[in-house]
């Protein structure tokens, strides 16, 4: 939760401008580019921000266990489908991407019933979707991955701030929901942590807050009702082609320690360079041998393009939007 008398809200919510630019400011666009590109595509095809095109942004900093309060980030986007469907007279279609790919899970399981999803739901496209977690994330919050930090920041506060945030502990690699649990995630001397060993890795690494949210959150997914199944046509577009880091192994420092870590990444998986293909795809094949309500699951490997450009890349937009109007 933000500190009493902070509040946090989307800019431009629900218009796309806070997904087609994540920085108002023109002269940052080159760094700020998020979705301009499938933007830009469904513009030339007639579609228009705020009549026929939203974007539910939101603040992925915040805990997901705060996106179940009333009125927040759920319910938005729940309320925002059914104004686009008003507004249109036709189902929606949603594109997610990345933590996005999570809240749409959640949403449609949690909040709607399958009568409402048939009514108001054509189709769902996840992009590089991180339904199993990755360990960038734990990377992240112990300061042993090189991050491309944001514009006019620096790593002394970027790591403390990364460890207060819910979001990232939230996508910490999740066991429950991968094909290959027992790879190791890092590595200290003879003692060894898997990803079946976050929350013991967090405490280890004396960061109880990341370990609570993240014991906290762990099951919003897997074990959410029908185990998230979104039972509306889905399809999950993913990349197998980029060497992903999975686990790292301590070169300076000791887990606990206020000094400095430093780490050599030691295991890679195929994936998009963020996400590895075992977690955006294991738990939507369960969806699919489950039958996901009748509706198809469809996989979409785009080889090398990595995380950002799932979304970001004007390949990726263009074939977001051939499965956003092709019959399935």
């Amino acid at each position: 939760m933000p500190h009493p008398g902070v509040e946090t809200r989307p800019r431009d919510w629900p218009s796309v401008r806070g997904a087609e630019y994540l920085d108002a400011a023109p002269f940052l666009n080159y760094l700020a580019d998020y979705a301009h590109n499938l933007v830009h595509v469904l513009r030339q095809l007639g579609y228009e921000d705020g009549s026929t095109m939203f974007a539910h942004t939101f603040d992925w900093r915040r805990s997901p266990r705060n996106y179940f309060e009333s009125g927040a980030e759920l319910d938005q986007l729940v309320e925002l489908i059914l104004a686009a469907r008003a507004r249109t007279g036709r189902r929606v279609v949603l594109v997610s991407h990345s933590m996005g790919s999570l809240l749409v899970a959640i949403a449609l399981s949690y909040k709607t019933t399958p009568q409402w999803r048939r009514a108001n739901i054509d189709r769902w496209v996840s992009t590089a979707g991180v339904f199993g977690g990755s360990s960038a994330m734990v990377g992240a919050m112990l300061n042993v991955k090189e991050f491309v930090l944001p514009p006019m920041s620096v790593e002394a506060d970027f790591t403390p701030a990364v460890q207060t945030w819910g979001g990232v502990a939230w996508l910490a690699p999740n066991p429950d929901l991968l094909a290959r649990p027992d790879a190791f995630l890092l590595k200290q001397g003879r003692t060894t942590y898997t990803l079946e060993d976050v929350e013991k890795l967090l405490i280890a690494a004396k960061l109880p807050a990341p370990a609570a949210v993240y014991s906290a959150t762990r099951d919003i997914v897997g074990k959410g009702p029908r185990g998230c199944r979104p039972e509306v046509p889905t399809v999950i577009m993913y990349s197998s082609g980029v060497p992903t880091e999975v686990g790292y192994r301590l070169t300076h420092g000791s887990l606990g320690d206020r000094g400095q870590l430093r780490a050599k990444t030691a295991t890679r998986q195929p994936g998009d360079g963020t996400v590895t293909a075992d977690s955006a795809i294991t738990l939507p094949r369960r969806w699919a041998d489950e039958g996901n309500g009748g509706q198809c699951v469809m996989f979409d490997d785009m080889g090398s393009i990595n995380h950002i450009n799932l979304l970001r890349g004007k390949q990726a937009a263009k074939r977001i939007v051939k499965w956003m109007f092709k019959e399935l």
